[in-house]
């Protein structure tokens, strides 16, 4: 079926760093419905992370070869009508050698939880200023350290989230 479409954000946190984002949206409906699809915004676990999670398999063939696994979960909500967004954690920045991530250790050591939650935030009002998703429709999926930082994101936000 091919990829899904994506569409690269741009972000500026409150603090001035750049964080860059992927945002996978289902293919518009054939007819009927064309009201904006809900999104599914992905908040990291622990560690360096980018908007694509890059890992190493071995192929059938035994060469290793790289996948991103948030495209797993776009490519899976897509035809189910879901857009996907992920962020890339401040002070990584996706590459196109390997591994695929590059880190700016002084960026990356400000990450706090009270600074991912300000760039979360920042993440969600791009969101919301867009007309191809529904802002009113917006699940928060977390993964370990995402998990923590879900409930206040979501607690001050307006009915949606």
């Amino acid at each position: 079926p091919g990829r899904p479409p994506l569409d690269l954000i741009p972000i500026t946190t409150p603090d001035n760093i750049a964080l860059q984002a992927k945002l996978t949206l289902p293919e518009p409906p054939e007819v009927g419905d064309s009201a904006p699809p809900p999104v599914v915004l992905y908040l990291h676990g622990a560690g360096a992370r980018t908007c694509d999670s890059p890992f190493p398999y071995r192929a059938e063939d035994g060469s290793v070869q790289w996948g991103n696994y948030l495209d797993f979960h776009a490519a899976e909500l897509a035809p189910r009508g879901v857009a996907f967004c992920s962020v890339s954690k401040r002070g990584c920045t996706a590459t196109d050698q390997p591994p695929f991530m590059a880190v700016d250790q002084d960026v990356f050591a400000t990450a706090t939880i009270t600074a991912m939650l300000a760039d979360y935030e920042a993440v969600l009002e791009t969101l919301r200023a867009r007309t191809d998703v529904d802002a009113s429709r917006v699940v928060l999926l977390g993964s370990s350290e995402g998990t923590r930082i879900a409930p206040p994101l979501a607690a001050p936000a307006p009915a949606g989230v």
